[in-house]
């Protein structure tokens, strides 16, 4: 959700989706079939991965990207980062997640081992919760998402096109839904921005229509 709170928001609400060029986020705003913001951020296909989530709390996504086990956040889309935290160990762990976990409206770290995935609720670089669920890297996926509404983020594994999703971190599934034709579709790359868990773009987009900030 990347322009939440402004006319755009009111007119087109909901998630958009965004792509990434090399270092560029081209993000919709009306789900036409054009850009409607261009963010610059961080150097491209040097990044170890592009995340997005509301770091801050005020509604909508932003980008990040992780280097090793580092993730810079951005906070208003002008391609300098407002936060860095380190956690995990980068490259040795199997996956990265962001998810609202304890519903407080902040989007937060997890790295994946395995089955097990370690959540941070307050970006102390510590673990604060560990939830184990599927059976590690035999499943074809991990995503995150508020699967019930209940405004905290849980897991899901999918399994071919079946997507096995938990609503109370007790590592048993509530809900299954098969959706696609399983390995001709890929699930949710954090770059076709949007993972299912993590949120908007704007920040003053009112004009012009398509703006450009690159940190070089």
């Amino acid at each position: 959700n990347w322009d939440a709170g402004t006319w755009q928001a009111a007119a087109h609400p909901g998630d958009k989706l965004a792509v990434r060029r090399n270092n560029y986020a081209l993000m919709s705003l009306d789900y036409d079939a054009g850009p409607d913001f261009i963010q610059g951020f961080g150097n491209g296909n040097s990044e170890s991965e592009y995340l997005v989530g509301d770091w801050n709390g005020d509604g909508k996504d932003n980008l990040a990207v992780r280097r090793g086990n580092c993730v810079d956040m951005d906070f208003d889309f002008d391609g300098v980062h407002e936060r860095t935290q380190c956690y995990g160990d980068g490259e040795a762990e199997d996956q990265y997640l962001v998810g609202d976990w304890d519903g407080d409206g902040l989007s937060n770290l997890a790295v994946r081992r395995d089955d097990c995935v370690i959540m941070d609720t307050n970006f102390d670089d510590a673990g604060d919760v560990q939830q184990c669920y599927g059976t590690g890297d035999s499943e074809d996926g991990y995503i995150a998402g508020d699967w019930d509404g209940d405004g905290r983020d849980n897991l899901a594994v999918r399994r071919a096109n079946c997507f096995h999703m938990d609503f109370n971190f007790d590592g048993s599934p509530d809900r299954q839904q098969c959706y696609g034709n399983g390995v001709a579709s890929s699930v949710a790359d954090p770059m076709a921005l949007k993972t299912a868990a993590a949120r908007t773009f704007a920040g003053g987009l009112l004009q012009p229509r398509i703006r450009s900030r690159a940190r070089r």
